[in-house]
């Protein structure tokens, strides 16, 4: 979509410990030991349960440039910030 080229690479589980250990003391925890703990179990379920829940699927491929763009709620907000010069 962005054509973006970027590196991944897997950690095993005692550097993701050290990770979530080291990452849960900075400001903001972008991630924590609790993350690591719920990242333990998969979080998808076997059946497609969202036309029970009665809700249609969107392509990502729809949503991500309105993000993007700044087409959606918090990008209308930070026009209200650039105005009042706040941000």
């Amino acid at each position: 979509l962005l054509q973006l080229k970027c590196h991944i690479y897997g950690l095993n589980d005692s550097l993701s410990r050290l990770q979530a250990k080291v990452l849960g003391l900075v400001p903001g925890k972008p991630f924590s030991m609790d993350n690591y703990y719920a990242l333990q179990h998969d979080s998808v379920c076997a059946d497609n349960a969202l036309p029970t829940l009665g809700i249609t699927p969107t392509p990502i491929a729809a949503t991500v440039p309105a993000y993007l763009a700044g087409r959606n709620a918090r990008g209308h907000y930070q026009g209200f910030r650039r105005q009042s010069r706040r941000a």
